[in-house]
């Protein structure tokens, strides 16, 4: 009687149906372990990316300071201001957060 039984059911359709939602199940899971893994991959580039723009930023900031009492050539000047704009375009990449509305 629990062959027909086994054998009864291997053949309803609501079995391969299971099935079929198991596979998914499984499938769904694996999706998410990798939407998981990719999220703090992207959160460790996003916090070295943050660090470097930050330093960078600063470092700029250090330049312009000590040149600013010194004549620079016109060249200088323009390498000057490029490597601020830069540092600015880097800076952008990581928009600062808002402070929160009260």
């Amino acid at each position: 009687m629990a062959n027909i039984t086994i054998n009864t059911h291997a053949s309803c359709p609501c079995a391969e149906v299971i099935k079929q939602l198991k596979r998914q199940e499984l499938l769904l899971g694996k999706i998410m372990t990798t939407v998981n893994e990719l999220a703090a991959k992207l959160e460790a580039v996003n916090a070295q990316l943050t660090k470097a723009s930050q330093e960078i930023v600063a470092q700029v900031a250090a330049l312009e300071a000590a040149l600013a009492n010194t004549v620079l050539t016109a060249e200088a000047e323009t390498a000057l201001e490029n490597l601020s704009n830069l540092a600015t375009l880097l800076d952008d990449l990581n928009p600062d957060a808002e402070p929160p509305v009260a």
